[in-house]
């Protein structure tokens, strides 16, 4: 099992360590003393309840003029729906509707492109590829179809596969596989569908695999979460890989003693970075975690400190909004969740 990366021998891995340091976190005594100091202190409105499986919170850029700002999946109805997170009590509005779900959970993830371009991502079967589909989003002819689409990237595998994760840098876009354990990345670009090509088996790469999160930091490195297979509890760990290079091994592996991450997100207010974990066999340990960067000078050794700050039965996806305030899907309660500025 991999380790974290240990002391440099040379100016070259010095010289990663001191970027992948950058990207995880700013390790400073204030960043960390802004967010909550115990799940206790954290209290939620429910914006939405009743959900099939809710996930897959994203917030549109730049807001909307007229339609819904915040999105999430209602992934076992297949289908999108949006609320106006301006407004105190906002209205749930379906934004798209009619995804196929025999195949599993509709839509597998989203990201947005731009205000009105909305990026999904389609499980596929061994007959059938797995789509990445852009939706040009008209706010006045709400909900649209699933069918209302133009496929972006296409990747055919020779039995059934999901998506576990999916985020964009630019026009380069990058997908996670779970246990499939590939990472998949294309580029986004006007014409016929491309395909999806494979970037890095992560059961190869770390002798772990099976990535369920993924995240650029703003710095553009590639923060995946890996959970293995059948692993042990508490054993998922991020891993730190070059967004273009295909090297031999990834930057850093960290331990963060979490069950099994199903979504990171950075807080553009502190500049931390955020996980929810489910803890199937340990409910209490469900919930949103800040994950806490620590550097021993001594032994140049990184590790990750994973601080439980709002308790969450089974979290499933979690964005920040532009001014701060935290939005986690409920899937044990069907909710949609908003949390407070403090993160």
């Amino acid at each position: 099992m991999p380790e974290c990366i240990p002391a440099p021998r040379s100016r070259r891995i010095c010289w990663w360590m001191c970027h992948a340091l950058a990207v995880f976190a700013m390790a400073t005594p204030h960043a960390w003393a802004e967010g909550p100091d115990s799940p206790a202190e954290v209290e939620f409105q429910v914006l939405a309840e009743g959900l099939k499986d809710p996930g897959l919170v994203v917030i549109r850029p730049g807001g909307s003029r007229s339609g819904p700002d915040l999105l999430f999946a209602e992934r076992a109805a297949g289908r999108v729906l949006g609320i106006d997170s301006t407004v105190e009590s906002p209205k749930v509005q379906t934004v798209l509707e009619g995804f196929d779900t025999t195949t599993g959970p509709a839509p597998a993830s989203l990201v947005f492109r731009s205000r009105n371009r909305l990026l999904a991502a389609l499980s596929g079967t061994s007959d059938q590829p797995a789509l990445v589909c852009e939706y040009n989003l008209d706010d006045d002819r709400l909900p649209m179809d699933s069918s209302d689409r133009h496929v972006m990237l296409k990747y055919q595998s020779d039995s059934a596969i999901s998506f576990t994760a999916m985020d964009r840098d630019h026009d380069g876009i990058l997908l996670a596989t779970g246990e499939h354990h590939w990472l998949l990345r294309g580029k986004l670009q006007d014409g016929p569908a491309a395909n999806l090509k494979r970037f890095v088996k992560t059961s190869s790469a770390t002798n772990i695999g099976n990535p369920t999160a993924l995240v650029f930091s703003e710095k553009g490195y590639v923060v995946v979460s890996e959970a293995g297979t059948g692993e042990p509890a508490a054993t998922c760990r991020l891993v730190f890989y070059h967004p273009v290079n295909q090297i031999a091994a990834p930057l850093m592996v960290l331990d963060t003693g979490l069950e099994h991450i199903t979504d990171l997100a950075y807080s553009e207010n502190t500049g931390n970075l955020y996980a929810t974990n489910l803890a199937a066999d340990s409910p209490e340990r469900c919930g949103v975690y800040r994950l806490q960067a620590t550097f021993d000078a001594e032994t140049n050794q990184q590790t990750c400190n994973a601080v439980l700050v709002a308790q969450v039965d089974h979290p499933t996806s979690l964005a920040f909004a532009n001014d701060g305030s935290l939005y986690i899907t409920n899937a044990g309660k069907g909710q949609l969740l908003k949390g407070p500025k403090s993160f």
